[in-house]
């Protein structure tokens, strides 16, 4: 019964906010300077019922791309103990460029580069969809890459990398900044 209750208020916060963006697109930037007390504070209840919704971790819907045999079965085992659902998954990596017309169905799209065959590779594909990805938290999983990185200065082409030897915890601790990042990026 939670988990219904906490999908309701994600949903409501994100038709909020997709409003709310509507709204902003269709004012005029110089009427937006001086915004209302009124619209200033429903703004930041939104954002606030946004960041709780997004504190669920068992109410994520995640996209796996680019995980096949060894490398499935891994992530499924790190996101089961983690409490997380894989809602779906696409072994190869040419999916990634679909992944923009399925955002809707899921809350996080979680990409393996190791199977777009070279690092440069991997970032070229990311970077041709990241723009219509920027209401979605994308993850990479980089096997090559030593720690985990979740800071701004990849916000150009993901939300936060994976390291080596993923763990459940860091797994948990990457979505939920991840989803955090994406509230931020809606105000």
């Amino acid at each position: 019964m939670n988990s219904l209750i906490s999908n309701v208020h994600f949903l409501a916060a994100l038709s909020t906010a997709c409003t709310q963006r509507k709204e902003r697109k269709a004012t005029p930037p110089s009427s937006q300077r001086f915004a209302p007390v009124s619209s200033l504070e429903d703004r930041l209840m939104s954002k606030v019922a946004r960041i709780e919704a997004s504190a669920s971790i068992s109410d994520y819907e995640i996209l796996l791309i680019g995980f096949e045999g060894h490398s499935l079965g891994k992530i499924r085992e790190i996101c089961t103990l983690a409490d997380v659902k894989i809602t779906a998954s696409f072994g190869n990596s040419a999916h990634l460029s679909k992944a923009a017309s399925l955002k809707h169905l899921f809350t996080h799209i979680i990409v393996n580069t190791e199977a777009f065959g070279s690092s440069d590779d991997a970032i070229r594909e990311i970077l041709k969809v990241r723009s219509e990805l920027v209401d979605i938290a994308l993850l990479i999983v980089s096997p090559s890459t030593l720690t985990d990185d979740h800071g701004s200065e990849r916000d150009m082409l993901c939300d936060g990398t994976f390291g080596a030897n993923l763990t459940p915890g860091r797994m948990k601790i990457g979505l939920v900044k991840s989803a955090r990042k994406v509230v931020d990026r809606e105000i």
